[in-house]
């Protein structure tokens, strides 16, 4: 998890501009040096957003998807690469040799960290299918109960765990600028 810091050129003492703890995906100074854009991983997508050196503001530029900003050192030219990204869930037979793997809740977008349930008739995992990163939590043989669980924006960097009974599970999400621990009865 990476921050901004600066630091003068002749040497001096390192000064951190921002606490985003994100990866980062590249940054390029404005032509004035009062700010810079940079690129970061957030709810499983990749924002750009302006730091005013001055402030320490941040400020998304809804543009999703930006990768590497550079900026022209004498015009207000700001380049950068979108890339889109898309992930399938499979299920396979693993006591089956020669299974086929079979496409699981088909999507357009991102599905990131399944999660099988003890007994194996549940699945959970984080996808941005609805056009924002959410919790998503179904039973393998009833694709009717496909479902997206509110009021949590999980973290894409840790799988939700399973109680041993399969009632429960607990998710890593975000509150603000905040880490909490929820409990999901996902029934």
């Amino acid at each position: 998890l990476s921050d901004v810091w600066r630091v003068p050129v002749a040497g001096g003492e390192p000064e951190r501009l921002t606490d985003l703890r994100a990866n980062l995906f590249g940054l390029a100074w404005t032509p004035d040096s009062r700010a810079l854009v940079v690129s970061r991983y957030q709810d499983a997508g990749v924002q750009l957003a302006r730091i005013d050196a001055a402030t320490r503001t941040v400020r998304d530029l809804g543009v999703p998807d930006g990768y590497y900003p550079a900026i022209a050192a004498r015009a207000s030219s700001l380049a950068f690469v979108v890339g889109q990204t898309q992930s399938a869930m499979y299920r396979l037979d693993a006591t089956h040799p020669d299974a086929t793997p079979q496409p699981l809740f088909p999507s357009t977008g991102l599905n990131l960290l399944p999660s099988v349930s003890p007994d194996g008739s549940q699945v959970v995992w984080m996808s941005n299918r609805s056009g924002r990163l959410a919790l998503w939590w179904a039973r393998w043989d009833q694709p009717e109960t496909l479902r997206l669980i509110d009021g949590i924006v999980p973290m894409p960097r840790y799988t939700a765990v399973w109680s041993a009974d399969g009632r429960q599970l607990l998710v890593i999400g975000r509150e603000g600028n905040r880490q909490v621990l929820f409990e999901v009865h996902p029934e």
